[in-house]
C-alpha cells in the first residue's frame, strides 16, 4: 500500500504564526521556535521509510516559498479546519492508499510512532490510526477509507470534543477498526514548548 503524510504548516511573514505561543514569549521568539519545530518536523517525517512526504500550505502565495522546498506540495484549500482537512485528504486520496495528516507543532514526538501508525494500517490490522491529543483534538491522523468531505465539516475544531466528534463521523465507515496512538501534546503555549524542549533539547533556542 503507497502512502503519503501531509504535514500542515503557515508560511511566515504571510500568516499569523503560533498566536497563542507568542503571548508567552513574545512574536520574534514564538516564530524562531516555529521555523526550529518545521526543521525538526521535516528530519522526523523523511526518517519515515516508505511514505511521501507533502508540505499542505496554508496559502496559496505560499506554495513556492524556499521554506518548502525538497518535498512536493498542496495547497490547503480556502475556509476552517474542517474544509482544509477534508479538501487535503479527498485530494490524496486519489492517488494513495494511505493518508496521514500532521502538524508542524509536534517535533518531540519520534518518527517510529508516525512508523507504527502507517504499518498498522498496511498490516490491515485497522482502517484508521489516530494520535489523541491532551487538548481533546489529534496529532496524527491516518487511513485508508474513502472519506466523504462531510466527515470533517461537522465537527468542532480546538474543542475537548474534536476527536470524539470525529471518531462518531467516521465510525459507521469503518471495516476493520479504528486504533489510538499514546495521547500527545502540542506546542501551543510557552508552557507545552518548556515540556517539549525538555523531551527535545534542539528546540531550545
Amino acid at each position: 500500500m503507497n502512502a503519503c503524510i501531509a504535514v500542515f504548516v503557515k508560511t511566515p511573514g504571510m500568516s499569523p504564526i503560533k498566536t497563542r505561543l507568542a503571548e508567552g514569549i513574545g512574536k520574534l521568539s514564538a516564530e524562531r521556535i516555529y521555523l526550529r519545530s518545521v526543521a525538526l518536523t521535516r528530519e522526523t517525517i523523511e526518517s519515515v521509510s516508505n511514505v511521501t512526504p507533502y508540505w499542505a500550505v496554508a496559502e496559496t502565495l505560499g506554495i513556492n516559498h524556499r521554506l518548502w522546498a525538497g518535498w512536493r506540495t498542496i495547497a490547503q484549500g480556502s475556509g476552517d479546519l474542517g474544509k482544509r482537512l477534508a479538501h487535503v485528504y479527498t485530494e490524496l486520496k486519489r492517488e494513495y492508499d494511505i493518508v496521514c495528516l500532521y502538524g508542524a507543532d509536534s517535533p518531540h514526538i519520534p518518527a517510529s510512532r508516525l512508523s507504527d501508525g502507517i504499518q498498522i494500517i498496511a498490516d490491515l490490522k485497522a482502517d484508521v490510526v489516530v494520535g489523541p491529543a491532551e487538548d481533546g483534538g489529534f496529532y496524527f491522523f491516518a487511513s485508508s477509507l474513502q472519506l466523504s468531505p462531510e466527515v470533517w465539516l461537522g465537527v468542532p475544531y480546538s474543542s475537548s470534543e474534536t476527536l470524539t466528534r470525529l471518531r462518531t463521523a467516521i465510525e459507521p465507515s469503518v471495516r476493520v477498526g479504528w486504533r489510538e496512538l499514546p495521547r500527545e501534546f502540542d506546542i501551543d503555549t510557552d508552557v507545552d514548548y518548556r515540556r517539549a524542549s525538555a523531551i527535545e533539547p534542539r528546540l531550545i533556542l
